[in-house]
């Protein structure tokens, strides 16, 4: 590890990778070209030169520590695990912020809440972080909520996560009224409101197929990237699962590509 962190920092980062790596069920990158998720250690270090002290420094490992422990918490059988670009694009807007303190507080209350209103503790129960992580909301959010919006579009910016968390609000309370689209469901069951299985297996497939012909939104393994909206990526992803003949999902409530 780099003698460049403080000794107090290094046994976070330690801390903080074990944590990913005892608590999920896996610890693996969507990329195309290598097995593991980058690990909060490497990203930071690489990172770090767009921090001005030991103190930002020491913040941020805090932050991804709060991250990571809201990430497994919430979202236990994600499988795919890829941060690089995620905590980039924040550290990014961070850098350039003039009340730092403010910014870190704010995005870690709103990580959290978002995590939690989507994840498996909640009413919604969804079982990935990857709609989320890859870029299908932010998709959804900026073709058919903002088609026409130009100002603050960062995939993980403050407009984009204030929409998903108004949106988490949302569908709990359709749950609550057991709507068609989002029903109730048991305390057990994962939501799936996708035409397509949603499993293990399946997602595995999907996805490592969609990564392969570069028909990701936001390739979160890499640290920087350019963003297209040229391509309907819902429509292709559930055009891959008909190719693929993954299993259609039956589930009260199937609705969305």
């Amino acid at each position: 590890m780099s003698s460049k962190f403080t000794n107090y920092q290094i046994d976070l980062l330690i801390a903080i990778d074990q944590l990913l790596k005892d608590h999920s069920i896996s610890f693996l990158s969507l990329s195309p070209n290598k097995e593991l998720a980058t690990c909060i250690t490497q990203i930071l270090e690489v990172e770090k030169e767009n921090l001005d002290s030991e103190l930002e420094i020491t913040e941020w490992i805090l932050f991804c520590k709060l991250l990571i422990e809201e990430s497994v918490f919430n979202f236990k059988e994600n499988i795919f695990w890829d941060f690089d670009f995620f905590i980039h694009s924040l550290v990014s807007e961070y850098s350039s912020t003039k009340d730092k303190s403010e910014f870190l507080e704010e995005r870690k209350k709103k990580i959290s809440t978002i995590f939690r209103l989507f994840g498996s503790h909640s009413l919604v129960r969804f079982k990935y972080l990857h709609d989320f992580l890859y870029g299908y909301d932010w998709y959804k959010w900026r073709t058919q909520i903002i088609p026409n919006e130009t100002k603050d579009l960062n995939p993980f910016g403050l407009s984009f996560l204030n929409y998903i968390e108004a949106r988490g609000y949302e569908l709990i309370e359709l749950i609550g009224q057991n709507d068609t689209n989002y029903p109730q469901i048991e305390k057990d069951e994962n939501r799936n409101p996708f035409y397509f299985s949603r499993s293990k297996e399946d997602e595995s497939l999907l996805w490592r197929s969609l990564a392969q012909d570069d028909l990701i939104p936001i390739p979160s393994w890499e640290r920087e990237i350019s963003i297209s909206l040229s391509k309907n990526y819902s429509e292709i992803r559930n055009l891959r699962a008909i190719e693929l003949q993954i299993t259609t999902n039956q589930s009260p409530g199937a609705h969305k590509i």
